[in-house]
């Protein structure tokens, strides 16, 4: 009985150890320059987009700040300004 029970664990111990040898001996897949190259011009260009985005935003933003100052300065009592048709309309007094 004790006889088994070596024997059970030396195989167990030796397939443990044959099993983690062949894991370590498993090569981590390397890039190669062509691909190393790909990944940064692409990070690049996101990076690049990103910019462009966030320079077009504020200019998005100077522009409504610019209309919203001046169609204030535009407003004439009892008239609404509609900026669509770039005409007064006449505001009806509330009853």
């Amino acid at each position: 009985m004790i006889r088994r029970a070596l024997a059970f664990a030396f195989v167990f111990f030796g397939l443990a150890l044959v099993g983690s040898s062949q894991e370590s001996s498993r090569q981590v897949p390397s890039l190669t320059e062509v691909q190393r190259l790909q990944l940064i011009v692409l990070k690049q260009r996101l990076e690049i987009a990103q910019w462009k985005a966030q320079a077009v935003q504020t200019e998005f933003q100077a522009a409504r700040r610019e209309l919203d100052t001046l169609s204030q300065s535009l407003q004439v009592e009892g008239f609404s300004l509609d900026l669509d048709r770039m005409a007064y309309n006449v505001v009806e007094p509330s009853k």
